[in-house]
């Protein structure tokens, strides 16, 4: 009989669903979020019945435009962004704003919210997007802070407010 080679541990990139998770006791880990969205792996290991299991995990910080809550004990949304007025999805990572605002990162990657987009810069009304792309808020191909900029490969229109394929 040949001697067993120890295999590595394998990983899986699909996300479980369906798991909960109770830690108690450890007060130096980091704050986690129920989406286990500082890059850190921990494993932990238990015992069911007749077989023993090892769960390897990396707990993410909270998600741009959202903050840890310590009462909730969740990624709740940026207390800026409601004093605004928009709302958040934490399942769906995205965040709906209304009227002709603007919400994204500003040019130090700071939240920031403007309550007044430039006319024909942004669609009016409720929008619902994620924050880690900002532009789906633009219009009229424009892009970036205040969506003062155009998409890559266009330019903006003398005298217009739309941006269009270079020429």
């Amino acid at each position: 009989i040949a001697p067993t080679v120890p295999q590595p541990p394998q990983q899986t990139l699909q996300y479980c669903t369906n798991y909960s998770y109770l830690v108690t006791g450890k007060n130096y880990w980091p704050k986690m979020s129920a989406l286990l969205l500082v890059p850190r792996s921990y494993f932990l290991n238990g015992n069911n019945l007749d077989s023993t299991y090892t769960v390897f995990f990396k707990i993410l910080p909270c998600p741009f435009g959202y903050v840890w809550n310590e009462i909730s004990r969740i990624c709740s949304c940026d207390r800026f962004l409601l004093l605004n007025g928009v709302q958040c999805d934490i399942d769906a990572l995205n965040i709906t704003r209304t009227d002709s605002m603007w919400v994204g990162k500003n040019s130090v990657s700071n939240l920031a919210v403007h309550l007044h987009c430039p006319y024909d810069y942004c669609f009016v009304g409720n929008v619902s997007f994620n924050l880690s792309d900002p532009d789906e808020q633009c219009i009229n191909g424009h892009s970036g802070v205040l969506c003062g900029g155009c998409k890559t490969g266009l330019s903006v229109v003398f005298g217009s407010a739309r941006c269009v394929q270079c020429q």
